[in-house]
């Protein structure tokens, strides 16, 4: 019961009453209740300021900037493809709009049946092994696009373009996963949002860097062929990068059971 010192008039206020010594309704010490709420309130405002956009101290760990590097080059690749194969099939063969569109959807086929199965490969065998793999199929396929003419059959577009998509989303899922398995959990949160906005950033230079050499080049045969070049060159980037990325996730531990420890009395 509260003392009388801790009584004052206006509506009932239980907090003015507690001290060090008493307890909260949960059982803990109000001191530390508010020292954890502080510290937790301060790991994401700092000194009073706003949390930052992109926390720059996660950058610090070598797992997680290889994987935002792989992911940022996987989104510029994967998001310059779907800009230049329209261009190639509609200023190149002179399709119009719904054929160029049908032509680019394996691609996306590729990348839907890809990423499922390389996310759960990943839990198994680790983004180390199975991102160089996507990313040298990737790479070999847009490689192949650089020598690509007007007058191929359509069909032949369109399986590179399957490869290509297929060998991105094999990228992809298991870059993903590994930023997951190298953070803490309280870092998890900032992590993902780090990750979000350098993949978008990409996607986004990606998509520019194709409007540019296309508009730039003397013919769009040959703009096509400079981006083309230029994803293969990207690809090799995220080959390098690969290597520093999360292998294999280790088993989780096994907890000592109660019984084998040794038993101590309760006071």
């Amino acid at each position: 019961m509260a003392s009388g010192s801790c009584r004052s008039p206006g509506p009932p206020r239980p907090w003015s009453c507690w001290s060090p010594t008493s307890r909260t309704p949960s059982g803990g010490h109000p001191e530390r209740t508010v020292r954890r709420a502080r510290n937790r309130a301060g790991r994401t405002r700092g000194s009073g300021r706003a949390a930052p956009l992109l926390d720059l101290r996660l950058f610090g760990r070598p797992g997680f900037s290889a994987s935002v590097v792989v992911a940022g080059l996987c989104g510029a690749a994967t998001f310059a493809s779907l800009a230049a194969l329209p261009l190639y099939h509609q200023l190149v063969r002179g399709l119009g709009a719904s054929a160029a569109g049908l032509l680019l959807a394996p691609l996306g086929l590729g990348s839907a049946m890809a990423m499922p199965i390389a996310g759960r490969l990943s839990d198994r065998l680790g983004s180390r092994r199975l991102v160089p793999i996507g990313g040298g199929v990737a790479a070999a396929a847009a490689l192949s696009l650089t020598t690509v003419s007007a007058d191929v059959p359509p069909a032949l577009p369109a399986l590179q373009a399957f490869v290509l998509g297929a060998a991105l989303g094999g990228v992809g899922a298991p870059t993903i996963g590994s930023v997951y398995r190298t953070l803490p959990p309280p870092l998890v949160p900032p992590g993902s949002s780090a990750l979000s906005m350098l993949n978008q950033l990409g996607a986004s230079l990606g998509i520019a860097s194709v409007a540019l050499v296309v508009q730039t080049a003397d013919t769009p045969l040959a703009g096509t062929h400079r981006v083309h070049a230029g994803l293969t060159g990207a690809l090799l980037l995220l080959l390098a990068a690969a290597a520093v990325i999360p292998g294999r996730p280790s088993p989780a531990r096994p907890e000592p059971v109660a019984a084998d420890r040794p038993a101590t009395h309760p006071c």
